[in-house]
Parts: structure tokens; C-alpha cells; sequence
């Protein structure tokens, strides 16, 4: 059995933290969109129909695809930084908790 240098359990244990963060902001992003459906009256078959693409694509969404950030954040406001913080920068005059367009 090979054992681990301390380094290479650093690294471990930083790149598990790293996937549990992205886990729970991926699944706060589906939750906001799912508030923002619910709030606007749209059930993931509507927001579906309104992204021109298969109610059991955005069903079995784990994360917000990358290409269809823009396209989600133009649809309900929410901006495209909150729904996948990896892939945009949150601009330096917006607070994360700030609320979303109701």
C-alpha cells in the first residue's frame, strides 16, 4: 500500500474541500433558478420551452452548463457571476448576497 507524502495529502484534502464548495454553489444556483420559476409562475418544462431546449435537459442539470449561462441569466435577471462564479467574475460593485431582479 503506498502512503502519501504530506504534500499530496494537502492537496487531497484542499481538492475535496474545492468540489464541496462547488456543489453547494452549484446547487444555489439551481435553487435560485428554481425560485425565480416559481416566483414567475414557470415549471421546468416552461423554462424549458423559454431556452428552446428539453424539459429532462434542465431536470437533470447538476450545474448550469456553460452554454447556457448567458441565456439563463438574460431570462431571469440573474446575473450570469451567481450562476456559475467559476466561469464569470462577480463585478467588484455587487455584493453576493445581493438580491436578484423581482
Amino acid at each position: 500500500m503506498a502512503t502519501s507524502t504530506p504534500e499530496e495529502e494537502f492537496h487531497n484534502i484542499r481538492a475535496e474541500a474545492s468540489e464541496q464548495q462547488r456543489c453547494k454553489t452549484d446547487a444555489a444556483a439551481l435553487e435560485e433558478l428554481r425560485a425565480w420559476g416559481e416566483r414567475e409562475g414557470h415549471n421546468s418544462s416552461a423554462i424549458a420551452r423559454m431556452l428552446g431546449i428539453k424539459r429532462q435537459a434542465v431536470s437533470s442539470w447538476q450545474r448550469i452548463p456553460a452554454e447556457r449561462v448567458r441565456q439563463v441569466s438574460q431570462l431571469t435577471g440573474i446575473p450570469a457571476w451567481r450562476l456559475r462564479p467559476d466561469l464569470f467574475d462577480q463585478p467588484l460593485d455587487a455584493s453576493p448576497e445581493a438580491p436578484q431582479n423581482t
